[in-house]
């Protein structure tokens, strides 16, 4: 009797571990890619800033999500500068623009937006600023290092 008792009690630490193994993968997952993603704006407004150029940024949302960057030099076609896509399968990605983002090198300007990225963990919000400031913030409260929006 008591070795069942011993067996269900080891049972439920190793059930109660595994949820918890799963959640901390998904918040990390989460918080990696909100900080990919805030690091490939920066990137991004550098380069704009640099060579006084127009970035535009194509967003595709949903599971599957990616950002395609396009920089206009003015008298060539804009060619394709750089790709980010989604790491994790499980990260939905949603943006409140109408499915792109510019960024001009002339006075550090952007399209004021915010991107969310979720998954059963939370959710993210990367925000843009008008003035070209980028940061990351919970919606669900505090999340490690990030305050709440």
């Amino acid at each position: 009797m008591e070795m069942l008792l011993v067996l269900a009690l080891m049972a439920a630490v190793a059930l109660s571990g595994g949820v918890a193994w799963q959640h901390y993968r998904h918040k990390a997952q989460l918080d990696h890619s909100a900080r990919q993603i805030a690091d490939f704006l920066l990137r991004l407004q550098l380069r704009a800033g640099w060579g006084n150029h127009t970035c535009r940024i194509a967003v595709k949302p949903g599971l599957g999500w990616s950002l395609t960057a396009r920089f206009d030099d003015g008298d060539e076609p804009a060619a394709p500068m750089a790709r980010l896509t989604s790491p994790f399968a499980d990260i939905r990605l949603e943006m409140s623009a109408p499915g792109y983002l510019t960024l001009a090198g002339l006075r550090n300007t952007a399209t004021a937006a915010h991107l969310v990225i979720a998954n059963p963990a939370g959710r993210l919000k990367i925000i843009l600023s008008g003035k070209g400031r980028v940061r990351i913030c919970s919606e669900l409260g505090r999340w490690a290092d990030m305050a709440p929006c």
